[in-house]
């Protein structure tokens, strides 16, 4: 098996110039011998011909005018011709000199036909001989009648030793034409392939200088061929997405240490403290439940961080189906009006019941209440939070704003990233920013299209566009 693509461009080419070059070869044989041959067969039939024209016709029968028989002086040893003219009954007019020693190759009655028919024949003497056959009306003296019996057979046969050679000559030449011309295309082919296979070389030699500890080398080929253009163009943006997702899994690893080492060194500080001496059971209890508040926070930012892999994996299938959008998002406000209220939050929901979607209940869930959760936590106390649902034909929206938005509208693009938070948002206890990161990916999960909004000292606004229900 042909492996390499230089060897299967070659043998391809090769075997290509072979059936092109084999094909003109063989014609061109056969038209230069079809050339000599007619050539040959031009004179025979002129001899064939004067021959004829020397026989006359009269009521009693036919005459050879034999003083003017071109065959009777020639060297019939060095080159034996023959001719034969009989009637058409086979008797003989006329013969060559030479059929008085040799036997007559061909029977001139074997033609039947005015049309001449030419054939290589076996001579005397083991020669290659060709021959030429047709039947005759000879010319008549004393206006003889034209019967059936008035025509005549005549055979030729010439000795086409001479033309056999050129012939073998002429194979020959072709012969060697056709392998040098094959020898030189296999050559030209193969400096041909290796100059074209240049560039796939030199690809992968840069690609085998790229390395994992710094993949911001980009593939360069100049005077690449446009074929090619492609291959390094994608290639040059699989590098930079492979750069990105490297650099963000270095800062989530980074993020994920940072923080899940600030809870554990709170915890240990905890326990540190509480086991430095004796103390009240009150205080005991105290500790207890400071260590259990930050391991239940650790658990959810664990927790989520395994949702958000999951979504990252695609292993989130969502299992929809028809519900109201409007009930959905009641029911998950209702687990958050509490801490709302505790905030002196005012809540305007404007929740209109028959907005109709389709869409996984639980994931719908968990992405509302995300939403719900960051809106109460970083909403200004005394401020206002709007739950909107609407209706349109192009399919439902639902809408969260919350004011005292400390993000500029240039860090919007920003506020999904894994682990991302504005300075003045850090002091929310509980949230390690994973919440707006893992609704985003809820959104592309549930293929709901969610936008943000927000301006600096006043609203944060999150929506979500849901396809209409068919």
């Amino acid at each position: 098996m042909i492996r390499s693509l230089r060897n299967r461009l070659l043998v391809g080419g090769l075997a290509t110039t072979l059936v092109v070059f084999g094909a003109a070869g063989a014609g061109l044989y056969a038209l230069l011998r079809g050339a000599l041959i007619g050539e040959f067969d031009a004179t025979l039939d002129a001899q064939a011909m004067a021959l004829a024209s020397m026989v006359e016709r009269s009521r009693d029968g036919f005459h050879f005018d034999a003083d003017a028989n071109p065959f009777a002086t020639a060297d019939h040893d060095a080159r034996p011709d023959y001719f034969l003219i009989t009637d058409a009954s086979g008797n003989p007019i006329a013969a060559s000199p030479s059929l008085r020693t040799r036997p007559w190759p061909m029977n001139p009655a074997a033609a039947g036909s005015a049309r001449p028919a030419h054939a290589f024949v076996e001579m005397p003497g083991d020669r290659r001989g060709r021959t030429v056959r047709f039947t005759f009306t000879p010319r008549s003296e004393d206006d003889a009648p034209a019967t059936p019996s008035a025509t005549a057979p005549i055979a030729v046969a010439r000795d086409a030793t001479a033309l056999r050679h050129r012939l073998n000559h002429l194979a020959w030449i072709v012969a060697g034409v056709f392998a040098a011309a094959i020898a030189l295309s296999g050559a030209g082919a193969a400096l041909v392939v290796h100059r074209g296979l240049r560039p796939l070389g030199t690809l992968a030699d840069r690609i085998r200088d790229l390395g994992a500890a710094d993949l911001s080398e980009r593939v360069e080929l100049r005077g690449a061929p446009s074929e090619m253009i492609p291959i390094v163009t994608r290639l040059n943006v699989l590098l930079g997405d492979l750069e990105s997702t490297l650099a963000r899994e270095r800062a989530f690893t980074a993020d994920v240490a940072h923080e899940l080492r600030t809870p554990l060194a709170g915890l240990l500080a905890t326990l540190q403290v509480t086991r430095s001496r004796r103390r009240e059971p009150a205080e005991y209890q105290t500790a207890l439940q400071r260590c259990q508040t930050i391991a239940e926070a650790m658990i959810g930012m664990v927790e989520t961080l395994l949702l958000l892999a999951r979504a990252d994996a695609h292993q989130l299938a969502p299992q929809t189906t028809r519900l109201d959008l409007a009930v959905a998002a009641g029911a998950a406000w209702a687990n958050h009006a509490p801490d709302a209220d505790a905030r002196d939050i005012d809540a305007r929901l404007d929740l209109p019941a028959n907005a109709a979607v389709r869409t996984d209940p639980k994931l719908l869930d968990l992405l509302l209440r995300n939403l719900m959760d960051n809106a109460v936590t970083y909403c200004d106390p005394g401020g206002r939070i709007t739950l909107v649902v609407t209706t349109a034909d192009d399919g439902a929206r639902f809408s969260i704003a919350n004011t005292g938005s400390a993000i500029d509208a240039a860090d919007v693009p920003r506020v999904t990233d894994r682990f991302w938070r504005f300075d003045a948002a850090r002091g929310a206890a509980g949230h390690h920013g994973l919440g707006l990161a893992l609704c985003r990916r809820l959104a592309d999960v549930l293929a709901i299209a969610m936008t943000i909004r927000s301006e600096r000292g006043g609203q944060f606004v999150v929506e979500l566009a849901f396809a209409r229900d068919e």
